[in-house]
């Protein structure tokens, strides 16, 4: 009985440490309707300077008016991001919920 319960939790805890590892819970997924409309003040930045300095300068634009559901868009990753969204400076990703970087894992936890 002992044993079983040990199996149990040996294979719960293998479980916990494979969707940590290998799931991408909360990462922002680049597709057409994260990625556009381009804020117009983005894109002329993009233009005029190119997309090292627009990441190093600029600062992330908010929803316009009516389009709450946009979010906010980052210019390191440049796409739309809901406003639980945040940058992370270590893995250079998107994430939604986001709690910290985690050295040991080497990813985001949300």
């Amino acid at each position: 009985s002992a044993d079983l319960v040990i199996q149990f939790l040996a294979l719960l805890a293998s479980s916990c440490i494979a969707i940590i590892l290998f799931g991408r819970c909360g990462e922002v997924k680049r597709s057409k309707s994260t990625c556009y409309p381009i804020p117009a003040q983005v894109a002329l930045r993009l233009l005029a300077t190119g997309a090292s300095e627009t990441a190093t300068q600029a600062r992330n634009v908010q929803h316009p008016m009516g389009y709450a559901k946009l979010g906010s868009f980052c210019v390191r990753c440049l796409l739309w991001r809901d406003l639980e969204g945040h940058h992370c400076s270590v893995c250079q990703r998107c994430v939604v919920h986001f709690d910290h970087h985690c050295g040991v894992l080497g990813r985001c936890i949300v």
